[in-house]
């Protein structure tokens, strides 16, 4: 009875996103949720420290939609990344809406980012 009773305590694992192609219109309802993500690394990728911690910022390859997606993995992924294999990660799905801002004396039109945060 107590095993049965734990089965039935699992949490239902977070749902899983094409991270690949999602849109802005479907990232939107998840923002701030934890998910399961795939996607095939095809973006410069850069590893640095973040919060104290080792984290590798990359994304899949840019549309033609001009949508901005980036995924930051835990740790120093490079090694990952290169195989040119499907990346799996559970972490939390973010969208950013950026504002208009001013860099170097160009004004760079707002724009909004679908962000994958690896836990």
């Amino acid at each position: 009875m107590i095993a049965l009773l734990c089965l039935c305590a699992q949490p239902a694992p977070p749902p899983t996103v094409q991270f690949d192609h999602i849109t802005v219109a479907d990232a939107r309802p998840l923002s701030g949720a934890t998910v399961r993500i795939e996607f095939r690394p095809d973006r410069p990728e850069h590893t640095w420290p973040i919060g104290g911690e080792e984290r590798t910022v990359t994304g899949p390859a840019e549309l033609d939609d001009g949508q901005e997606r980036t995924v930051v993995l835990r740790g120093n992924r490079l090694g990952d990344l290169r195989t040119g294999k499907r990346i799996r990660a559970v972490g939390v799905l973010r969208v950013i809406d950026h504002p208009a801002a001013a860099v170097n004396g160009v004004l760079v039109p707002e724009w909004t980012e679908i962000r994958f945060e690896e836990r």
